[in-house]
């Protein structure tokens, strides 16, 4: 029985290229559920790819292949990888995009895919979403074998998102992701904020400016256009902006925006 494929990509749905990996797994394996996580991931942001499979991966049934390909380096000698982690499957290249989703769960097995009979012949050097990674999930979601695509790997490319920096009273992080409503979703977890919420009150301090005063549970906490911050669904402290966007009013960055949150006895 074919199972749930999910798909992550760069390539947006204006062109032919989602079509056509659609195409390739509905030929192999008929029947498979094909759900689109998005394709409107920025060109290129393999830690943007990264985030989401993070968040969306483990919402899904056991045995669900997990394909993200958002990859600037196709076509070089960077491997193509298959891996088992938590009872998921995950097919996407070797340059880390797969690497947080995998993290959240303990021995992963990862495997090069190495198969040429599976992958689509003639194979393109610039378009292995449909050539290499559409045909490995197929395969997989109509009950092959793993362990037959290829040689096990003990090292592959594993994201390494900025450390905290954490003081007696503070923690220090990033804006990490910008999502379509323009919230930026930090790095700094509930747990991090917990531990600082059991000294005193805690303030919030965005790109080495704005101070909010609190930490809401909803955005409607806040007046309208004004900034809050609150944990988010993802279980991370949020900047957000009550019925506007912190991304355009505050000018928050991804990766770059930093976020300090100090606890005032």
């Amino acid at each position: 029985m074919a199972g749930v494929i999910t798909l992550i990509t760069d390539f947006g749905t204006s062109d032919w290229y989602v079509a056509s990996m659609k195409g390739v797994i509905l030929s192999r394996s008929p029947g498979c559920t094909i759900v689109d996580i998005t394709h409107e991931i920025p060109p290129g942001e393999v830690v943007a790819a990264a985030l989401v499979l993070r968040e969306a991966s483990s919402y899904f049934p056991r045995g669900t292949v997990h394909v993200a390909v958002v990859d600037p380096g196709v076509g070089t000698s960077r491997a193509a990888l298959v891996a088992r982690a938590g009872g998921f499957l995950f097919v996407g290249p070797d340059n880390g995009v797969l690497s947080l989703a995998m993290g959240l769960h303990p021995d992963p097995e990862v495997r090069a895919m190495e198969r040429d009979d599976i992958m689509l012949e003639p194979r393109s050097n610039t378009f292995h979403g449909r050539d290499v990674f559409a045909p490995a999930a197929a395969y997989l979601a109509s009950g092959g074998e793993l362990s037959s695509l290829g040689a096990r790997l003990e090292e592959w490319v594993r994201l390494e998102l900025p450390a905290l920096r954490r003081g007696t009273d503070f923690v220090e992080g990033h804006v990490i992701y910008l999502d379509r409503f323009g919230n930026g979703i930090t790095d700094i977890s509930e747990s991090e904020l917990r531990g600082l919420s059991r000294k005193g009150r805690l303030r919030v301090m965005v790109g080495g400016a704005l101070i909010l005063d609190r930490v809401h549970r909803t955005y409607a906490e806040a007046l309208p256009g004004t900034a809050v911050a609150m944990i988010g669904s993802s279980g991370f402290l949020e900047i957000a902006v009550s019925g506007g966007s912190a991304k355009d009013q505050l000018k928050l960055k991804a990766g770059a925006t930093q976020v300090v949150v100090q606890c005032i006895p």
